[in-house]
């Protein structure tokens, strides 16, 4: 898979795809807002392991789950209330360290494994597939 989209509530969105060996470009909506920034799964591997453990725990869990790339230029995290509602907040960090986007997207507990599928089918064992020319 070339592409991840995820979809939050009604105009909310999360998309990611490679944009090099090791890096991939996130791209986050909300009504209003949106940004993108490249992330890279050098030293701290993919953010597949992140979801796969929200999707094993999708009847709940405490506090927050959470993934950054080494340069924190992306950062999710997870979190769920009583109710089976999971915010996934994801924070993009701009090249210069000095600007920032941090939006929530709110999707529910059922959402989560389809969402580790396809994060997972971007992603193998951490590292990336080899990119498409």
């Amino acid at each position: 898979m070339e592409q991840v989209s995820i979809s939050g509530s009604p105009g909310q969105s999360l998309k990611m795809h490679w944009v090099g060996a090791e890096d991939f470009m996130v791209e986050v909506g909300v009504p209003g807002f949106s940004g993108q920034v490249t992330a890279s799964v050098f030293h701290v591997g993919s953010p597949a392991r992140f979801f796969r453990w929200m999707a094993d725990h999708w009847r709940g869990w405490q506090g927050e789950a959470r993934w950054e790339d080494l340069e924190e230029h992306v950062r999710f995290t997870g979190a769920m209330d009583s109710l089976g509602h999971v915010s996934l907040r994801v924070r993009l960090l701009d090249s210069t360290f000095t600007h920032s986007l941090d939006v929530v997207l709110n999707v529910d507990a059922g959402q989560l494994e389809g969402i580790s599928r396809s994060v997972s089918a971007m992603f193998t064992d951490g590292e990336p597939r080899t990119p498409s020319p």
